[in-house]
């Protein structure tokens, strides 16, 4: 792996008991969502929502990029050249969720088998269902790996079907770990992005507005 958010490599061997990963799955989709909760409330800080109605907004939208250009247009209008450094962190941050958004979205909609092939217990997986085309390897993609790694080791690598991913609890769990992490990052982001749009743009002090002129005669009589 050369990021955090590639695949993890199969194991030969997957988990004896289901329930590992059934558990992993719940808490990695449990930390996404706080990560989620936490983007939009560094959204609703931005744009200085104060009945919550932002999130809301920003929830209505249904793709993960489409959040992503939300969230970093507001942060580019109000925080570039005012804190830059902050900018930086919201940017990364956004840009990390882009990165762990096929892993989320693998681990929600994979399902938990196990199985025997070539009189082996295989044990068991978390792989993608054989409707979801997208994340089975294509033809041409399955004669290279052939050409390159012989028959048997397509076998061996591939008993279910020719999927792109089959993860062990302990590879749900490395990635809900990510999100966790995430989840905590942008928790205090949204908090630090609170206390620097109410330092940069201050509610205006209404004990110190001036009074407003006083009534005339005629205003008081009517």
């Amino acid at each position: 792996m050369t990021n955090p958010w590639d695949k993890r490599p199969r194991q030969p061997i997957g988990d004896d008991n289901p329930h590992d990963l059934w558990m992993a799955v719940g808490k990695a989709l449990s930390a996404w969502e706080q990560l989620e909760e936490g983007l939009a409330m560094i959204f609703g800080q931005l744009v200085d929502s104060r009945f919550g109605s932002a999130q809301i907004a920003y929830g209505k939208l249904s793709s993960p990029q489409g959040r992503s250009d939300l969230l970093l247009s507001a942060a580019d209008w109000v925080l570039a050249g005012r804190d830059d450094n902050l900018l930086d962190e919201i940017t990364r941050l956004s840009r990390a969720a882009g990165n762990f958004s096929s892993r989320r979205n693998e681990i929600a909609h994979g399902i938990v088998m196990g199985g025997f092939a070539h009189g082996r217990d295989l044990g068991t997986y978390l792989y993608p269902p054989e409707y979801n085309s997208r994340k089975l390897l294509s033809r041409a993609d399955r004669l290279a790996f052939v050409r390159k790694h012989g028959p048997d080791k397509y076998e061996f690598d591939f008993p279910f079907r020719p999927m792109e991913y089959a993860y062990v609890a302990t590879d749900v769990t490395y990635y809900g770990d990510q999100f966790r992490e995430l989840a905590w990052q942008a928790s205090d982001l949204a908090y630090r992005t609170r206390l620097r749009c109410g330092e940069l743009f201050p509610s205006p002090d209404k004990s110190q507005e001036p009074a407003p002129p006083p009534q005339s005669s005629n205003q008081q009589t009517n």
